[in-house]
């Protein structure tokens, strides 16, 4: 009984460690991707460190790539950068419209059924 206990807390402790750490690589593929967007600009970086307890990204290696034909390659380089966010939220601002959304939700199930129960062939 001990030892099974001991080998179900070390194999959930080994399934938080992959998830957060595939966790960083997706959300570092995301930033990345965004900032790309954002800036209509190819964006590399060496490395990118998140750090949740801080609230602070680490660019290592930043890029902004300029557009082909161009004399520098780069508009925007650094060798680090950091980004400082506030991942507190706070939804009592947004909370009517929440609620907006999900009585809209419910209206459309309700349609919905409505539609599939009207459209029932009658088997007699």
């Amino acid at each position: 009984m001990n030892k099974r206990i001991i080998v179900t807390t070390i194999s959930i402790l080994i399934v938080i460690f992959i998830f957060i750490k595939f966790n960083k690589d997706i959300i570092t593929g995301y930033i990345l991707t965004k900032l790309s967007k954002w800036t209509e600009r190819t964006v590399k970086s060496d490395s990118v460190e998140i750090d949740f307890s801080k609230g602070k990204i680490n660019f290592n290696g930043l890029e902004i790539l300029n557009k082909p034909n161009f004399n520098d390659k780069n508009i925007f380089e650094a060798k680090k950068n950091a980004v400082v966010i506030d991942f507190e939220k706070d939804t009592t601002d947004i909370q009517p419209l929440l609620d907006e959304i999900t009585q809209l939700r419910n209206q459309i199930l309700d349609y919905q059924e409505q539609l599939i129960e009207a459209n029932k062939p009658d088997i007699e």
